[in-house]
């Protein structure tokens, strides 16, 4: 491959010389028909073949020059990312040290070393440990930067601005750029702040004078823990969070270039964390009207800061508290809550409203348009971030009940059901194990949101209503058991994986398991075998562990499902199918009966229910009519809880239902003779409901034949 690449070299050196001798209106061109088709073919080849270093590193150079140009930035920049994944960041690094380093060096006019400056903040994304070093150790390229910051400081606005303030936007460019490394920040913040509040004094009412601002204000923001006490003291109103978010929402409103929106809605996203900020912003029409402009959601960064912002503000703050983590990546630049670093003192953080939030909520979901930009933005974008934060805003959207129907009204419940089908390719569910998976799930953070909002919306519906054309009613539930088998891996220690195993051990928390075991409930209340049989085959484990649950909502909700899974012969063969005491459902018979004298009333009226599902069929009557253990915890349970009509109720239905299926020679027969009849022949008299004071009657009459 040596002759080919000997041949890249010279092309692209030639091209370079080529760029720099045409005439400005000739550049364009040349970029686009020449230099775009020879990287290409760089590119492919280096695809196609195992590389020396030997013969690539001497095109690196040029390559990084490619760097500086709009035209040609992208396709530079993958053949960098191409020689990464060859050589590996270590010695791909070290190469471009050295390439900057004499580009640096040999850099004679301004434009040249805004060239070395364009450089570094291209390759900062995917080579951020060795801008790093160059940003704070290279001594050349240190120098550089310090030589054009003070010229920049020492500029008229005429020169600041010259040609649309080119130079200044490539150093704040570079600045931003530098904000994703913690000791970059600081020297931002300590050495370079004069720069930017230099630009911050600038008239805003030109254009250009507030797209750099807004860059300006922008990396403030980013940098603002690392800014000192004395800087804070000298230009308070000026480095105020309050000013600076004027400035970022003037810039979004005006829009006038991709610059000035970029950077406002990257500021505006970081300051959406603050609350007081997020409060102002909410209230502002203009500001959301601009915001949810559908011309912003074309570019993909842009699309994402937008969507980071609707997200920050329809948090409420129960939510919010849980996605701490979820945004550091956001709270990372500029920590806005913990420190306030104008007194150095940790700062108390104050609670949102969330009355507020819903009302806002409630607009976004009154505004047809601003739904269709988060429905439009999950469907098109392939952006793992889009996605994220569009499922985020529907969970914020989803968290109160009161929205919901709105949700689903908006296409909310197709919108999660599409992102779960098509990101679960790699997942086969099965019986034995729950599922395989053939590959990690990328992104279980959001696979959560998405599952909590499904849960949340077929809880508070009519689940016959909600599932047609697209999708059936079958589709949620193993998406819903993820959470069910996961909390039970978590918290009971059993040994399995899920979709969602990739997740902390914290993460889903006892009311995720909850609400989707309540979902599970809702979902098989529906005269539909094919729903109770899947949840028996896929999550019949955790369901049945989770019955012993200390949590006493979780056991509820799990008996609550347990008894409307026991209409499936697949669920109640597991209590009812057995022959002697050793064999395992006899045991899990064994240990439901235990269950009926439970403290919780609501979790006992589940069991009782269950034994009350499944006595309507024949071969379990006659299987519990001759059980001593279940007629005495029967008998138990009526004595020891008369006053309570609710479980009497119950009580009642199954020992008639017995009586009916049985001999009057079984067991049940005898103890209902014997134990039983004062007790029925007291309800009969004294109940106070009218359907247990009949059907004490009806079995006193049976009794009595």
């Amino acid at each position: 491959m040596t002759d080919d690449i000997g041949g890249f070299r010279l092309s692209l050196k030639d091209n370079l010389q080529q760029i720099r001798k045409a005439k400005p209106e000739e550049r364009a061109h040349i970029l686009t028909s020449l230099s775009l088709p020879l990287l290409k073919s760089y590119l492919t080849a280096l695809k196609k073949t195992d590389n020396d270093k030997d013969d690539v590193f001497p095109i690196l150079g040029s390559v990084l020059r490619f760097l500086c140009y709009e035209e040609t930035e992208v396709l530079a920049l993958m053949i960098v990312i191409q020689l990464r994944s060859s050589f590996g960041d270590d010695l791909l690094g070290s190469e471009i040290l050295d390439q900057i380093e004499d580009i640096s060096t040999t850099a004679e006019t301004r434009a040249d070393r805004y060239a070395v400056i364009r450089v570094i903040t291209k390759l900062y994304p995917v080579m951020i440990g060795t801008c790093t070093e160059l940003f704070q150790k290279n001594d050349t390229v240190v120098k550089l930067l310090a030589n054009e910051i003070t010229f920049l400081l020492g500029s008229n606005d005429v020169q600041l601005l010259y040609n649309d303030a080119d130079n200044l936007k490539s150093m704040l460019d570079l600045f931003s750029s530098s904000c994703i490394d913690g000791g970059c920040r600081k020297i931002v913040a300590q050495m370079y702040l004069g720069l930017l509040v230099k630009v911050l004094k600038l008239d805003s009412n030109d254009p250009v004078k507030l797209s750099v601002q807004c860059m300006a204000a922008t990396i403030i923001i980013k940098v603002w823990s690392s800014i000192t006490k004395e800087a804070f003291k000298t230009e308070a109103e000026l480095l105020s969070l309050e000013h600076l978010s004027e400035l970022l929402i003037n810039g979004l409103i005006r829009h006038s270039d991709k610059c000035m929106v970029s950077y406002s809605v990257e500021g505006l996203a970081f300051l959406s964390l603050n609350t007081e900020i997020k409060q102002t912003l909410r209230k502002d029409d203009n500001f959301i009207t601009s915001l949810l402009d559908g011309s912003l959601m074309t570019d993909r960064e842009v699309a994402y800061g937008v969507l980071c912002i609707v997200a920050n503000l329809s948090s409420y703050n129960k939510v919010l508290s849980k996605r701490q983590q979820s945004v550091e990546a956001l709270r990372g630049y500029s920590d806005l809550s913990n420190v306030d670093p104008r007194t150095g003192k940790r700062a108390v953080p104050k609670g949102d409203n969330d009355e507020d939030i819903a009302r806002f909520v409630s607009y976004l979901l009154d505004s047809k348009s601003a739904v269709d930009k988060i429905t439009e933005a999950l469907k098109s974008s392939s952006s793992r971030g889009v996605q994220s934060q569009a499922i985020q805003i529907i969970c914020n959207f989803c968290y109160r009940s009161e929205s919901r129907a709105s949700v689903v009204k908006h296409g909310g419940l197709s919108l999660i059901l599409s992102y779960l089908v098509g990101h679960s390719e790699a997942i086969k569910y099965n019986k034995e194990t729950f599922c395989d998976l053939k590959k990690p799930i990328e992104d279980p953070e959001t696979r959560l949101l998405a599952i909590k909002s499904l849960a949340r919306i077929i809880m508070s519906h009519n689940p016959s209503a909600l599932f047609h054309d697209n999708f059936n009613i079958v589709t949620p539930v193993p998406f819903l058991l993820e959470v069910v088998v996961q909390y039970d891996i978590n918290v009971d220690g059993t040994i399995g994986k899920t979709p969602l195993s990739g997740l902390g051990g914290e993460a889903i928390e006892s009311v995720d398991c909850f609400e989707s075991l309540i979902a599970l409930v809702n979902l098989s209340s529906v005269n539909n075998m094919k729903v109770k049989d899947l949840v028996t085959k896929l999550g019949w484990n955790a369901i049945y562990s989770l019955v012993f649950s200390s949590n006493y909502q979780i056991q509820r909700a799990d008996l609550e499902l347990l008894s409307n899974m026991m209409l499936s012969p697949l669920c109640s063969e597991k209590f009812f199918n057995w022959e002697t005491p050793n064999d395992e459902n006899y045991k899990n018979f064994e240990k439901l009966c235990q269950l009926m004298a439970l403290k919780d009333s609501q979790s006992q009226l589940a069991v009782l229910n269950i034994f009350a599902n499944c006595s309507d069929y024949e071969i379990i009557m006659r299987m519990l009519a001759d059980s001593t253990l279940f007629q005495d915890k029967l008998t138990e349970v009526m004595k020891d809880q008369s006053s309570d009509e609710d479980v009497q109720l119950r009580c009642l239905y199954i020992l008639e239902n017995l009586l009916q299926s049985s001999d009057d020679n079984s067991g049940i027969w005898k103890k209902a003779r014997t134990e039983l009849q004062s007790l029925v022949a007291n309800e009969a008299e004294s109940a106070h409901n009218d359907e247990v004071c009949q059907m004490a009657k009806d079995i006193i009459a049976m009794l009595r034949e």
